[in-house]
This record gives C-alpha cells, structure tokens and sequence, in this order.
C-alpha cells in the first residue's frame, strides 16, 4: 500500500532544440522561455542559444509538464528528468 500524501517528486526541464525561427526577430522558444524561467532576456537567450540547457531545476512534474507543454507548441525539443 502506498502513502498518497507522499511529496511529489523533483524534475528537472532541459531545453534540448529549437527549431529556427521564422523571422529573425521572432523567436517563440525564447519567449516561452522567459515566461517559464520569469527572467529577462539574458538567461532565456543563453538557455535557447547555447543547447542543451536546464530550464528548471527541482520543480514539480505539474510544473514540468506544463512547460513541456508550452515549450513543445514553439516547436522545441525538450527532456524531463
């Protein structure tokens, strides 16, 4: 029998590929990218320019699977561990 108020395991999001962006000055990966990370424009870029990267560390699988989710629908590849 297992104990459900057990804790929900850590993940961690790594950001493995992009696929280019249509115009030079769109990139959606970067803007999903900010909006999961809540940083500026330094540590996205550097995250989507310098693959693979971590995205997140030690959040939760909801957390991860939504970002995966959003990360997925700019057409990027990502890896949850």
């Amino acid at each position: 029998m297992q104990n459900s108020n057990k804790p929900d395991t850590r993940h961690s999001l790594s950001f493995i590929h992009a696929a280019p962006p249509k115009k030079k000055t769109n990139n959606p990966a970067l803007g999903e990218t900010r909006v999961i990370t809540g940083h500026g424009l330094h540590n996205p870029k550097a995250v989507v320019d310098d693959t693979p990267k971590t995205v997140e560390e030690t959040v939760s699988k909801a957390q991860t699977d939504e970002a995966e989710e959003k990360l997925e629908a700019v057409s990027a590849n990502v890896e949850i561990k």
